[in-house]
């Protein structure tokens, strides 16, 4: 099952990776309370997140062989994740030489080549043009169709988090509590550029902003105050 996460306020995922600790509560991965860094947790970050000396064929490569994977093997595998995100022939271009949606891709091969069980992406395309953004988001399912991880999203978009979710958490404006979940009841697979104008789509939309609609304008009015 993939679970997206929506919010006011961005959900922090570092608990579920064991890079930060919970400030109250616990985490837990598989029913075991993370006490430390999570084995078989990706993560793909807002920003870039790759090396930026390091070639898109060695960026690729980097976590398996920081998994002890033997360096021919590691840029082997690399080679096919390469060309699996549609970047074959830049495999020594650096990331300065790359686009922002290209070098999205980068990270999504370098997170995908560990194979995760769970994934963790925090708002991975907001910094992305709209049509980028498109592409990226159908890179990520066809990515997921064939690894089948858990997914935890974070978005502050809400046809984002429909079309690509099986679950929407609603979040509170702050402190973050889950308001809502919605499960998404949308078949796949879904093409992004067809399933907003599905008629199920329009009315999970309108739900869920229902619910949504009180957190966004608590935070605006706190945005206000604070200027």
């Amino acid at each position: 099952m993939v679970i997206f996460q929506y919010g006011v306020a961005t959900c922090r995922t570092m608990p579920i990776s064991g890079l930060d600790r919970a400030t109250t509560g616990e985490s837990l991965v598989r029913g075991t309370t993370v006490r430390g860094i999570t084995p078989g947790v990706g993560y793909v970050f807002q920003g870039d997140a790759v090396f930026p000396w390091k070639t898109v064929l060695n960026n690729v490569a980097a976590g398996l062989m920081f998994r002890g994977t033997r360096k021919p093997e590691a840029l082997d595998r690399a080679r096919e994740w390469v060309q699996r995100v549609g970047l074959k022939g830049f495999e020594n271009y650096y990331p300065h030489q790359l686009s922002g949606g290209m070098r999205k891709r980068v990270a999504l091969a370098q997170t995908f080549i560990c194979e995760p069980d769970i994934l963790l992406m925090d708002e991975p395309f907001s910094s992305l043009d709209v049509h980028t953004r498109t592409l990226m988001e159908e890179e990520l399912l066809e990515l997921w169709a064939a690894s089948k991880a858990s997914v935890v999203f974070v978005t502050h978009d809400l046809e984002e988090a429909i079309a690509l979710a099986d679950k929407v958490c609603v979040l509170t404006a702050g402190p973050a509590m889950v308001k809502g979940i919605y499960p998404i009841d949308i078949p796949r697979p879904r093409r992004l550029t067809e399933v907003r104008f599905q008629p199920r789509f329009m009315e999970l939309h309108h739900e869920i902003w229902l619910d949504l609609k009180d957190e966004v304008l608590l935070s605006y009015e706190r945005s206000k105050t604070q200027r």
